[in-house]
């Protein structure tokens, strides 16, 4: 079923007592439950249960191959008659020279041209749906089809890849405009957007999706260019054989040319507050946030536990206070916050870990303080019960990434993307598992306590402290 407070699957088990262990599993169960269970069905039982739990299928064949021009193929086989195949393309938001938005726009470029090309019989239908997407690292078009039109869905993919480089500036302005009017604008959206801009000033990571320039025609010339090109370029299939699919990117990809672009330099972490006031919203959007490691990082597994100790809470969940984050509980139990959710964006070289809030004008002061007092206690005394729920609940996320077609596709060309290598989900899981308390606490205290967060706001700020108030907050005076 779907657990209502946490969004996540629960996976049936192998033991006959399948509710049993999945309530012993669960987020929500206590010390006390614990010891009921193990008189009730003995030791023996609990660590059959335990077992159980690990997969039984073989480790999947690690399906990755480099082309001459260093173009890379990776593929996952599946059951069924859909197969979801994918570019991954090294050129986001991060690799424009100015904030122009020139990387969304070539990403609607991509979409425009896909729905053009896709009239083509073969790819017909609703089995021949694309999808694109850009983000400040990447951008990825995909096409789920049938199996048996895999070769016709790879010509398409190349297809449009290589109508970039025909664009006229006419077709140019288009899609700069469809990038303009399909821009989603939510409050927190922009406090993302300037929680990058002041997070790390004076790099392009700091850039936002739109943009504050137009970009011209030979803006997109250049960013096509520098970027399209086959060794930042990864071909991902799901439900496709692995020789085949190299043999169909050798036939379709070869030409593209061999040029590794530019490197990406290490941006440099700034601290600072932005607030942008207005009096209109009923409600202030904040994000607090520090620098956290990176996605090809060891440690990244550990930031995706301390996110999960740090939690999610909306007022709309039916959990009330009855909720396993400290922060959401004490949101709840005295109204600081109408919603509470954790985030952690990991990038090619750094990434951002915090808290985005929706609060009452005249809670944020109180709220503040709790989150930041929360940043410090976890850096210092987390408690094992707290890490180990927290892996349970990662672990169940990472099943669910790789539950569909779609996303196996994303995990596979992410682990390429940003690793250089794949990972089985085994191997992931069984370093989750190793993860202790001291781990969490120890990058925890590196992370989270006596830095300089990075913190953005929008709405009815008026009550928001100064940055220096704030700032006091995330560290304890001892005598």
């Amino acid at each position: 079923g779907i657990n209502a407070e946490y969004g996540v699957t629960k996976f049936l088990l192998c033991s006959p007592f399948t509710s049993w262990s999945s309530f012993f599993f669960s987020p929500m169960f206590s010390s006390s439950s614990s010891l009921l269970f193990r008189k009730a069905f003995g030791t023996r039982l609990l660590n059959s249960t335990l077992s159980c739990r690990a997969f039984s299928t073989p480790n999947p064949q690690l399906n990755l191959t480099r082309l001459d021009n260093g173009f890379r193929v990776t593929t996952e086989e599946n059951s069924g008659n859909i197969a979801v195949v994918g570019l991954t393309i090294d050129a986001g938001i991060s690799h424009q020279k100015e904030d122009n938005g020139v990387a969304t726009a070539v990403g609607r470029a991509l979409l425009q041209n896909a729905h053009f090309l896709s009239q083509e019989p073969e790819l017909g239908g609703p089995t021949g749906t694309f999808s694109t997407h850009t983000n400040r690292d990447r951008t990825v078009l995909s096409i789920a089809c049938m199996k048996d039109v895999i070769p016709a869905a790879v010509e398409q993919l190349a297809g449009i890849l290589k109508s970039l480089r025909l664009f006229s500036p006419e077709q140019f302005l288009i899609a700069a405009q469809a990038r303009d009017i399909l821009a989603s604008r939510t409050p927190e959206d922009i406090v993302q957007e300037h929680l990058y801009s002041i997070a790390f000033q004076g790099h392009p990571l700091s850039f936002s999706g739109l943009g504050t320039t137009t970009p011209t025609a030979e803006d997109f010339t250049q960013f096509v260019e520098t970027n399209i090109t086959a060794p930042r370029i990864i071909l991902s299939g799901v439900g496709v054989l692995h020789e085949n699919l190299v043999e169909h990117a050798k036939r379709n990809f070869s030409e593209l040319p061999n040029l590794a672009g530019p490197i990406a330099r290490t941006p440099r972490y700034v601290g600072a507050k932005a607030d942008v006031r207005d009096d209109f919203l009923s409600h202030v959007h904040i994000s607090y946030a520090v620098q956290a490691p990176s996605r090809s990082s060891n440690f990244y597994l550990v930031a995706r536990v301390i996110q999960a100790i740090l939690g999610n809470w909306d007022i709309s969940h039916g959990v009330s206070n009855n909720t396993t984050s400290r922060l959401a509980e004490t949101a709840a139990l005295e109204h600081l916050a109408i919603k509470v959710k954790a985030f952690y964006e990991a990038h090619q070289t750094t990434g951002l870990l915090g808290v985005h809030t929706v609060a009452s004008p005249h809670e944020i002061e109180d709220f503040s303080v709790e989150v930041l007092t929360e940043f410090v206690r976890i850096s210092q005394k987390v408690g094992w019960n707290e890490v180990e729920r927290a892996k349970r609940r990662v672990k169940h996320e990472l099943l669910a990434s790789v539950s569909t077609s779609h996303g196996l596709l994303d995990t596979i060309s992410e682990q390429v993307f940003y690793q250089g290598r794949r990972t089985p989900i085994q191997d992931l899981l069984t370093k989750l598992e190793g993860i202790t308390p001291t781990e969490v606490k120890n990058l925890a205290e590196e992370i989270l306590y006596d830095v300089d967060p990075v913190i953005s706001a929008h709405g009815p700020t008026t009550y928001l402290p100064d940055y220096n108030r704030l700032r006091s907050w995330i560290y304890w005076n001892r005598l």
